[in-house]
């Protein structure tokens, strides 16, 4: 008889360990739920806020600082594999000629440059609307290599410019 009780006991105990376990983890998904929600919201609003951001932080610096700011901005994209991004910004002639899809701009990024870029600055010069940046480009993930590239941007208004550079087959 005691035996019995012993083991509903034991039943009703389990039965309640369950159900709250089983309410904790209803409940942790809700929230988790939610929290995605949140961030993905989030991540919109950041990309449209960040080319606000970036536009303020150019508009008061020197010509020589805003193309060296560009070139930064083309290289994080191509660093974090936002190939479209980076598309965006070639110029359209320099695109007709050497990448006419994104795709193929995508792979020779993927081929020429790694996940971790650092920029060098050697030279910056203007002819007309044109400045053209020579830089020393250093992949630093595996083996460590080091390019020098020339870069020519075209300056339309802050934060609106086009860019090409030293393509290297």
């Amino acid at each position: 008889m005691k035996k019995n009780k012993d083991k509903k006991k034991t039943i009703k105990i389990i039965i309640i360990v369950c159900a709250i376990t089983s309410l904790l983890l209803l409940l942790a998904i809700v929230f988790l739920k939610d929290k995605l929600k949140n961030k993905e919201e989030t991540t919109i609003i950041t990309q449209e806020e960040r080319e606000e951001k970036v536009t303020d932080y150019v508009r008061p610096r020197g010509e020589s600082e805003r193309m060296k700011i560009y070139i930064s901005e083309f290289i994080k994209n191509v660093e974090r594999e936002q190939y479209n991004l980076a598309y965006k910004k070639l110029h359209p002639e320099f695109k007709e000629k050497f990448f006419q899809t994104e795709e193929s701009f995508a792979f020779y990024a993927k081929m020429n440059y790694s996940n971790s870029i650092e920029v060098q600055y050697e030279n910056i010069e203007r002819y007309g609307k044109y400045y053209i940046i020579s830089a020393i480009i250093t992949n630093l993930e595996g083996m460590c290599n080091e390019v020098k590239q020339k870069y020519v941007i075209q300056e339309n208004g802050i934060n609106e410019y086009f860019i090409s550079f030293q393509v290297q087959f």
